[in-house]
């Protein structure tokens, strides 16, 4: 518990902080027109009309709905999720072969 817990924690903490710093950053680049409701203040939306209807070639080709902007708090979440995942049933059980327990 001492080594599997910690390390479970610090992943989910990583992938978070990786996660809010990409998807943005990916969903520019795209031209993806993003908003945060809860993870990054600085894309909340609030007077920013003109960023959220510009749309991308991405968004026309893949994206058939009718949103102005996509919430990037679920793909960070799932970023977390998936990374807590990963730690737990591969990364720790590893872990504890490498370290003989």
């Amino acid at each position: 518990m001492l080594v599997g817990i910690p390390t479970i924690l610090l992943v989910k903490f990583c992938s978070k902080a990786l996660a809010k710093w990409i998807l943005p950053i990916l969903a520019y680049t795209l031209g993806i027109p993003v908003r945060s409701t809860s993870y990054i203040p600085a894309l909340n939306g609030a007077g920013k009309k003109s960023d959220i209807k510009q749309s991308g070639y991405v968004q026309k080709l893949f994206f058939f709905s009718r949103q102005t902007s996509f919430d990037v708090d679920t793909g960070i979440r799932l970023l977390q999720y998936a990374g807590l995942a990963w730690s737990t049933v591969d990364l720790v059980p590893s872990l504890f072969s490498h370290l003989g327990m």
